[in-house]
């Protein structure tokens, strides 16, 4: 089971198993959107957008190709993804963290645009 230690202030997300201190991978977002996901043996994913509309995100290797590709839908009452994943990375083991952690993350976006929103009203 993993827990995730999140740090909202700073942006940083810490995943890692239940009860254990090393974590399995930390996301740092970047100032403009999107950020890294780093492994403890090195590797490293890049989150980021992958259309004008900001409904298509993905995690993308260095060589800028998608390991797994969320396109979101937002409706009025509830939100939801389709995903792509590449035949190449169905086998990783990091593939469940890797949904998970998307999906949150594109919650996380959707949150910060509402409040945006919302504040937007209240000062007009």
């Amino acid at each position: 089971m993993a827990a995730v230690a999140s740090e909202r202030s700073r942006g940083i997300i810490a995943l890692s198993p239940s009860g254990n201190i090393s974590s399995v991978a930390v996301f740092h977002p970047q100032w403009s959107s999107g950020g890294n996901l780093d492994f403890p043996d090195g590797h490293q994913l890049r989150w980021r957008c992958t259309n004008f509309w900001g409904s298509h995100w993905a995690f993308v290797h260095a060589d800028n190709r998608p390991s797994i590709l969320f396109h979101h839908h937002e409706g009025i009452l509830k939100a939801s993804a389709k995903l792509e994943i590449d035949p190449a990375d169905t086998s990783l083991p990091d593939l469940p963290l890797l949904v998970v952690l998307g999906w949150y993350l594109i919650i996380l976006t959707a949150e910060d645009a509402a409040a945006v929103i919302v504040s937007s009203a209240v000062v007009s």
